[in-house]
């Protein structure tokens, strides 16, 4: 959503006028408490006011007023003290502390209007969130057509009504690479009076079409004034080995800029295989290998059936031999069992695509094919143990895996010791 549709929006506001079709009734179990025509004729009393927010504003006092006076006349009818007392007992003390018994009808009509305001709650609700404009139907006439996105009704919504938060005093959007201009757009005329602050990573984007840092600066220089940037080079994450790795997909000068302060360890392995026979062998002697050395093992793969898979796979390697067996007397690359480049989707790699590992930090951790989406460490994410049980899923990353395994066994009580670990990155 870029900012020039949120423009053309505030320019049509400019030059907008109510009509009928712009007016709804607000109705509550079943009774029109106030209808559409209240609204169009409240409406004409401020005409010499253009749209938007400050007639709104005037419109929704007058407007409540007559919500109440219309709730107030409900709550002096007989119908309504008889439907109050044919009440369960226990609704009565839960409404009044008291059954309903009232010595005078001024004391009736009391205690009919805090019933009738509980029960109409929600028309309450509906004129304090201006509900009685019919955002769809302006829309339409205003801009000469239906289907708006969310982020244009609200933003018209905020242009006609002036909706918004002005008490916020900090907002703070944390992964703001992964938002749009015209969302950014938005928080920033809610939050009308508010200090912003974004963190972010534009390198972490997970959608198409999201602001870029310019024009991230460009919507609040434009809404809000000056904009202060702040540019955070270390890692508190990451080895200095994984760090300087993926800093390679960096541009020059802000590679050289990036640093870890962690500990140093063993740098990334990047092993390539040729077919998924190789494939299948180096996973096989890798987690042989790192069950010999004792600790966790993880093998990331694209998908939640990769996982399984591979975990039963796996379930037949052994310390020192670096062999696996499959299941069922199926062999390593049948199209029963399928394996390396095969498995998951058809959108898979096929076994002449090569695959990259890579091993490091003590763990070995594999991926295989290469996937946009599986290299995304905010997505949802499931542990199996070898045995295939389910042992959560979370949006952390991958290092909270240690705190889970801490336990050493499964929690299903399979006695499947937390060695081996297939995780698998799912779509939301």
């Amino acid at each position: 959503m870029s900012l020039e549709r949120l423009r053309a929006i505030d320019a049509a506001v400019a030059a907008f006028e109510f009509a009928r079709s712009d007016f709804r009734d607000i109705t509550s179990a079943g009774v029109r408490l106030l209808g559409g025509d209240a609204v169009e004729k409240v409406s004409a009393k401020f005409a010499n006011l253009p749209a938007g927010p400050h007639r709104a504003t005037l419109m929704a006092e007058e407007l409540s007023v007559r919500l109440m006076a219309r709730l107030k006349s409900l709550a002096a009818l007989e119908d309504t003290h008889d439907e109050i007392a044919s009440l369960p007992v226990d609704e009565q003390l839960r409404l009044f502390g008291e059954v309903f018994d009232p010595q005078s009808d001024e004391e009736a009509r009391a205690l009919a209007l805090t019933y009738l305001e509980e029960k109409h709650a929600d028309a309450l609700r509906a004129m304090d969130a201006m509900d009685w404009i019919d955002i769809d139907r302006v829309a339409a006439r205003l801009l000469g057509r239906e289907g708006l996105t969310s982020v244009e009704w609200v933003y018209l919504k905020m242009a006609l009504t002036g909706l918004g938060n002005p008490e916020a005093k900090y907002v703070m959007i944390d992964e703001a690479q992964d938002y749009s201009q015209g969302q950014l757009a938005v928080l920033a005329r809610y939050f009308r009076r508010a200090h912003f602050l974004l963190l972010g990573d534009p390198n972490q984007a997970i959608f198409e079409g999201t602001a870029t840092w310019d024009e991230m600066r460009a919507v609040f220089e434009e809404m809000r004034g000056a904009v202060s940037q702040c540019r955070l080079m270390t890692s508190y994450r990451s080895t200095p080995a994984i760090t300087d790795l993926f800093a390679r997909l960096l541009p020059a000068g802000e590679a050289m800029e990036v640093a870890s302060v962690q500990r140093e360890a063993p740098a990334p392995e990047i092993v390539v295989c040729e077919g998924a026979d190789e494939w299948k062998a180096t996973l096989a002697e890798a987690v042989s290998a790192a069950r010999d050395a004792g600790g966790l093992t993880a093998v990331i793969v694209p998908w939640k059936n990769d996982a399984k898979r591979l975990a039963e796979m796996l379930d037949g390697v052994t310390a020192g031999n670096g062999q696996s067996a499959a299941p069922n007397g199926a062999t390593a690359g049948n199209a029963e069992f399928p394996v390396g480049g095969d498995l998951g989707r058809p959108s898979a790699a096929s076994d002449a695509d090569a695959a990259l590992w890579l091993f490091g930090t003590g763990i070995k951790i594999a991926q295989h094919p290469i996937r946009r989406n599986a290299q995304r460490s905010g997505m949802p994410q499931t542990a199996v143990c070898t045995k295939n049980h389910s042992i959560f899923r979370q949006r952390h990353p991958i290092r909270f895996l240690k705190c889970t395994a801490g336990k050493n066994h499964c929690p299903f009580h399979c006695s499947q010791s937390f060695r081996f670990f297939a995780i698998s990155y799912m779509a939301t």
